[in-house]
């Protein structure tokens, strides 16, 4: 594999294909385009929450929020009182610590979570530095510790655009100007003016450094949706017509003008630089848009965004024209590290992406952890606190986001009481993303005895329960919650699938029905109506059900497998292979994608390809017993009966050992009498 001399990781905040697709076919983003043609493409999956900090540093360490502890927009002091999100919440090294360890410079530019500044090898130009950069009135002036080193601050500040500046023939080019000003063209000018200023300061930083790995954040479209991409086109039918005349154009000149940006700076990139474009989340720019005024402001569920971003990598020892498939956020860290040619150290929780090189190679593991955060890996020694112009300025951050982070003397300890509550309920959060329901099982039991009217906690604990295979457990929760005159859409469809794990198909059908009247433009609604119907054998009925899913989302990896299992009982095997592809190019951790392209290929007469998907499905989850049990099949018609036959003995102990834990489980729900 060639090493990158240098590698640069641009995140497009909120970047989605759906906006960028049709802007490409025009020929209206040329140098996207040019950066396509050399650079291997395709999704990345984000994580859930979808807590944008969280995201972020997700990205930067390659660790889920469990670890690295970036989960609200406040924590809980020593003393106990409530204190703003800041660089010093973060628990694990990022990627700039990881090449200080190395003796390696690093540039950090707008990305979040960085402030207070850390004393990186190379420079670090925080997010505060451009966060309320500023009002059609003026510009603030950032923290001191807004830069590292804090000698670069007062030079970097000529650098930075007031929107008092902006001319209105340059707003016009991103919105209709009619009369006086709105709040939504002082947003935008305040938001194109700090974006301005970030790709100034990183054209300046580039050149005045020897960096190895740059970091920088473009987040002019996440800042501007999803209001303005209210605005898109096609008109939505609740959005006044005034608002889609003014700024119906304003989302797709973004796109245009962030490319002309991304023009800049790929030309002033040094020679042999290796590039990695992605977006933490996708920002709905389609028909999956929320389709009423009340789903829109709804911040539970976050309506308006994708499961997944966009990414593409291109420069020294890319594969041009390959696909990434099954990419995540947390596989950017260990590909960053490799392309560089460093060690991983222990803990990374994503893989290299190798199908991106032309000449894969294994990674190579350090075997030992990851630094300390101290000054030696360029982090805050574990002594920093937050100094009171630090806190004061987050506080005002987090209160510009419409967060809360605390109150007055009396008022701060119920506001820690509330932030602890988040805190642990976003972490069950991330266990049940990682498929570790038996941890978030404890925290959501807990909240839910603390909250026990709060639905929500009901909605999830159920999730959990089932997932436990507490289906009694789920049962009770979620009939309790669905016996309510107003359609509950979330909660029908977790009954739903209940119903449907207990082989009750016609009760399932009917609360997937009633879901389907409050939410049916949401594609997981239709899906789940495919699964039930497949599970009685109406494949008819099956297949409108997933192609309605896939017509509100062409990536829903779930509904792609409904697909390719209804193609395959037609025995349509080419059509079940290229749906059970589509799933696994969506999401690779989806096991049920896996196991069904492993199904179809050796139904196509494809069994070394077959044995290949449901190794795959087995590195993931080694219990799946199924898919031994056809792995072995398969390596006894290639003619290696040793490890087919190594295969079924591991099968049968597994399922030897589930016999046992279900009886333990049995055991334990109903105890003996003494």
């Amino acid at each position: 594999m060639t090493v990158a001399r240098r590698v640069l990781l641009l995140g497009l905040g909120g970047a989605d294909w759906s906006l960028l697709r049709p802007l490409l076919d025009s020929g209206q983003l040329p140098c996207l385009a040019g950066l396509i043609e050399r650079a291997a493409s395709g999704q990345v999956r984000s994580l859930q929450p979808q807590f944008d900090p969280l995201l972020w540093t997700s990205v930067a360490t390659g660790r889920r929020a469990d670890a690295h502890r970036v989960i609200d927009a406040a924590t809980i002091g020593p003393e106990g009182q409530p204190h703003p999100l800041s660089a010093l919440t973060r628990r694990v090294p990022a990627l700039w610590n990881l090449l200080a360890d190395a003796g390696l410079e690093s540039l950090l530019i707008n990305w979040p979570v960085t402030f207070p500044a850390e004393p990186v090898p190379g420079c670090c130009v925080s997010d505060a530095f451009f966060r309320l950069a500023g009002d059609p009135s003026g510009l603030l002036t950032p923290p001191d510790t807004a830069v590292w080193p804090a000698a670069l601050l007062s030079g970097l500040l000529d650098l930075r655009l007031s929107p008092a500046r902006l001319q209105a023939e340059e707003l016009q080019f991103f919105a209709h100007l009619a009369g006086k000003s709105d709040p939504m063209m002082t947003r935008l000018a305040v938001r194109l003016a700090e974006q301005i200023s970030v790709h100034g300061v990183t054209l300046d930083r580039m050149v005045h450094h020897d960096w190895r790995l740059m970091m920088v954040r473009y987040d002019l479209l996440d800042t501007l949706g999803p209001e303005f991409m209210a605005c898109h086109p096609p008109q939505l039918a609740w959005l006044p017509d005034e608002a889609f005349e003014r700024y119906s154009t304003t989302m797709a000149q973004a796109a245009i003008y962030l490319d002309h940006q991304l023009g800049h700076l790929l030309e002033a990139l040094p020679e042999g630089t290796g590039v990695i474009v992605f977006s933490q989340r996708g920002l709905l720019a389609d028909a999956q848009r929320p389709g009423s005024a009340e789903l829109a402001a709804r911040k539970a569920g976050q309506p308006w965004y994708r499961d997944h971003g966009l990414l593409m990598m291109a420069g020294p020892g890319i594969a041009d024209g390959a696909e990434l498939q099954g990419a995540g956020l947390l596989d950017l860290a260990p590909t960053v590290l490799h392309w560089l040619g460093l060690e991983l150290p222990d803990g990374l929780e994503g893989r290299v992406l190798a199908e991106a090189f032309e000449v894969p190679s294994s990674a190579r593991l350090s075997g030992r952890p990851p630094p300390s955060l101290d000054r030696r890996s360029g982090g805050h020694p574990s002594t920093r606190r937050l100094t009171e112009s630090e806190q004061a300025w987050l506080v005002a951050r987090w209160r510009e986001t419409g967060i809360e982070t605390d109150g007055g003397s009396e008022g701060a300890r119920r506001s820690a009481a509330v932030i602890e509550r988040d805190r642990q309920f976003t972490l069950a959060l991330v266990h049940m993303d990682a498929g570790r329901p038996i941890k978030a099982r404890p925290l959501l039991e807990n909240l839910h005895r603390q909250l026990p009217g709060d639905e929500r906690m009901q909605l999830h604990l159920a999730r959990c329960r089932q997932a436990c295979g507490d289906l009694a457990g789920a049962r009770q929760l979620l009939e309790a919650v669905v016996d309510h005159t107003r359609i509950r859409p979330n909660e029908l469809m977790a009954l739903a699938r209940l119903y449907h794990a207990e082989g009750r198909h016609d009760e399932a059908l009917a609360s997937l029905f009633r879901a389907d009247q409050a939410q049916g433009e949401r594609a997981i609604v239709h899906c789940r109506i495919g699964e039930v119907y497949l599970e009685m054998q109406r494949l008819d009925e099956a297949e409108r059900g997933f192609s309605k899913a896939l017509e509100r989302n062409p990536d829903h990896a779930p509904a792609h497998v409904g697909m390719a299992r209804v193609r395959l009982a037609a025995g349509e095997v080419d059509l079940a292979v290229d749906h059970a592809l589509r799933a696994v190019e969506a999401h690779r951790e989806l096991t049920a994608g896996h196991y069904w392209l492993g199904r179809a290929l050796a139904a196509a007469g494809r069994p070394e390809q077959a044995a290949v998907a449901f190794e795959t499905l087995l590195g993931l989850r080694p219990g799946h017993v199924p898919a031994r049990r056809e792995l072995a099949e398969l390596l006894d018609r290639l003619g290696d009966s040793d490890a087919a036959a190594r295969q079924r003995t591991q099968a049968d102990r597994l399922e030897m050992q589930e016999r046992m834990s279900r009886s333990k489980r049995e055991l334990m729900k109903n105890p003996s009498p003494e």
